[in-house]
């Protein structure tokens, strides 16, 4: 998987009214899958509360790359160490992949390809 990395700031890009998740920086984007009982609960409180959110399927519409990476900054920019680890589900398939020469584009390239194994944060 061949990609080339942007410089993104740890605050923009998921939400920005030209980014591809979000339709407006003010308004939160739901990584949703409605198979996920949390994810449905999550859903359900944000209306019950008449919060304004976007909803992506994101396994019908996986994040692409450059989101992850988004994604990622903005969780390191939190504190999060290790944030592309700690993006996946499978920690076998982590720490096989953290073995890799570049570990985080490794993990994150195995998100784009299974988005199942995104681990919503």
């Amino acid at each position: 998987l061949e990609h080339q990395l942007e410089d993104v700031d740890p605050c923009s890009g998921l939400c920005d009214p030209i980014g591809t998740i979000g339709s407006s920086p003010e308004v939160p984007v739901l990584l949703h899958n409605p198979a996920c009982s949390k994810s449905r609960g999550l859903k359900e409180a944000l209306e019950s509360k008449s919060v304004e959110f976007s909803e992506r399927n994101y396994l019908q519409d996986p994040l692409s790359i450059s989101e992850l990476e988004v994604l990622k900054a903005r969780l390191e920019a939190s504190g999060l160490q290790d944030a592309a680890a700690a993006m996946c589900r499978r920690t076998e398939e982590v720490e096989r992949l953290k073995g890799t020469a570049d570990a985080e584009a490794a993990i994150l390239e195995f998100l784009v390809a299974t988005p199942s194994e995104l681990q919503r944060p």
